[in-house]
């Protein structure tokens, strides 16, 4: 069995002759660690015949030395607005933390690059609407970080729903957990920098398989089962 890629664009705003011609797309990777360095970028953007990574940014030097050491040849930054202005890149991947999104993905629509970025986009569905205006209004591709429904058991699970081989789904409950200690300085356990916690972290994936899947759906109830304080 073939297992996919673990990125791909989901894409909400309006195509772009440019990026179509494009035979590779030169990245930039906001956010450097984290998620970035564990999965994405080693298994979604070096893999792929079309993606080449050029340039890493994180908010310290050490991050930052990490990165281009592991990566080799790419160009490392501490500054988003340096890293736009001197990079030649086609589109950033932001995998910064979720309240300060929505100046990155401002940043980069306004330097004419398209935009990759995590989930959640934002802590509000002011600032994620905010983010899908910015990149309309400059003419940018715009992509969020779901990649469930793209796994090869996914894929298949949506294949078989078509065909209609366990009937007609008249409701579906998706559960989806791990375990995640304190951990210092961690922005998804600041209530400040984060909210939503884990129901704002883990659900929009959940959430978008069961979209994907069953399309139109009448009602949606979700809720995060927590273990200790928040």
């Amino acid at each position: 069995m073939t297992v996919r890629p673990y990125v791909k664009m989901i894409f909400l705003s309006q195509s772009s002759e440019r990026v179509s011609k494009l035979d590779k797309v030169r990245w930039g990777v906001i956010g450097a660690t984290g998620i970035a360095d564990k999965r994405t970028i080693p298994e979604g953007i070096l893999p792929a015949s079309n993606s080449e990574l050029i340039a890493v940014m994180d908010i310290t030097e050490e991050k930052v030395n990490q990165a281009v050491a592991k990566y080799g040849g790419v160009q490392g930054f501490t500054d988003v607005g340096e890293m736009l202005e001197q990079a030649e890149i086609d589109a950033c991947y932001i995998a910064s933390p979720p309240h300060i999104h929505l100046e990155h993905v401002r940043a980069c629509a306004a330097a004419g690059r398209h935009v990759f970025c995590e989930k959640p986009l934002g802590r509000t569905r002011q600032e994620a609407a905010a983010m899908v205006e910015a990149c309309r209004e400059y003419g940018v591709k715009f992509g969020i970080g779901f990649m469930m429904p793209y796994h090869h058991i996914a894929v298949e699970a949506k294949r078989l729903l078509a065909e209609g081989a366990i009937g007609k789904v008249v409701s579906a409950r998706a559960q989806f957990g791990f375990d995640y200690p304190p951990m210092p300085g961690s922005f998804r356990q600041i209530k400040e920098l984060h909210r939503g916690g884990a129901f704002i972290e883990i659900d929009p994936a959940d959430s978008y398989v069961r979209s994907d899947f069953l399309g139109q759906q009448r009602g949606c109830l979700g809720g995060p089962i927590l273990v200790g304080d928040w």
